[in-house]
């Protein structure tokens, strides 16, 4: 499928009379966090999702004129007919890891067939392309398969990983069981060109914040404006120019400079 969304659909569905924005940001979280437009999102991620553009939308659709009812059918059969998307491919993650790509003309399974694949992109979280390469590349014709579709089809079934093993141990002699309601200690370390403090970033740490106490280092000198933002969702915050980057602000941290915001 070349087209799986006719521009013309996806100017339909996301006019103002059918799209609603605030529904659709509070539906789907990954919209805030992405830092576009409801709009935005939808045409470039949402419709390929297979998004409603509101609640009712089902109901609208009985409404819109014929040709437009054709273009929804065209656009079903044609999604219809393209080729089994496996469960393990994970299409939001695709999506938001190659922002880059153009998603217009091919769905993102699609273009991990076709390219995905021999550019070395990941098909989910939890599959790495070029480990499985190195590890498993010389038990099968990599010009004729790829990686993730050998996976699924011969290496899971023959015990081969998708990632490199992740042994964890855990030394219960030199443990101690947390008290009741402990919190963990966050050092959230930031940076923005412009100064800014965007929302995106106050979402995340609004949600860390439920499992953690923050303390916020930005490498940039934020005004004091932009650091009231994070009052009642971090602990302390300090933001000045150290250029050592992340880790820096690890190591600063101990310098215990004035707070500039608790």
């Amino acid at each position: 499928m070349n087209e799986p969304f006719s521009p013309r659909l996806i100017k339909l569905l996301s006019n103002s009379e059918l799209f609603d924005c605030q529904w659709y940001r509070e539906t789907y979280p990954d919209v805030e966090l992405s830092g576009m437009s409801s709009h935005e999102h939808y045409k470039r991620f949402g419709t390929l999702l297979g998004r409603a553009p509101n609640s009712n939308i089902k109901q609208q659709l009985e409404t819109l004129p014929w040709d437009a009812v054709v273009t929804l059918t065209e656009a079903a059969v044609a999604q219809a007919s393209t080729q089994t998307v496996p469960r393990e491919f994970d299409e939001a993650f695709y999506l938001q890891t190659n922002p880059n790509i153009d998603h217009r003309k091919l769905t993102p399974y699609a273009h991990f067939s076709k390219f995905g694949h021999k550019d070395l992109r990941n098909p989910n979280a939890d599959f790495d392309i070029i480990w499985y390469l190195q590890n498993y590349g010389d038990t099968f014709d990599v010009t004729k398969i790829n990686p993730f579709a050998h996976y699924l089809q011969e290496g899971k079934a023959k015990g081969f990983e998708p990632r490199p093993p992740r042994h964890v141990s855990f030394n219960t002699k030199a443990s101690r069981p947390l008290p009741v309601g402990a919190r963990r200690a966050c050092l959230f370390a930031a940076y923005d060109a412009d100064a800014h403090i965007d929302e995106y970033v106050l979402v995340y740490l609004q949600e860390m914040s439920k499992h953690a106490d923050i303390f916020y280092m930005a490498d940039c000198n934020i005004p004091k404006s932009e650091l009231a933002k994070l009052k009642g969702i971090v602990k302390e915050a300090w933001a000045w120019r150290h250029g050592a980057y992340d880790f820096g602000s690890y190591i600063l941290r101990l310098l215990r400079k004035p707070k500039l915001v608790s």
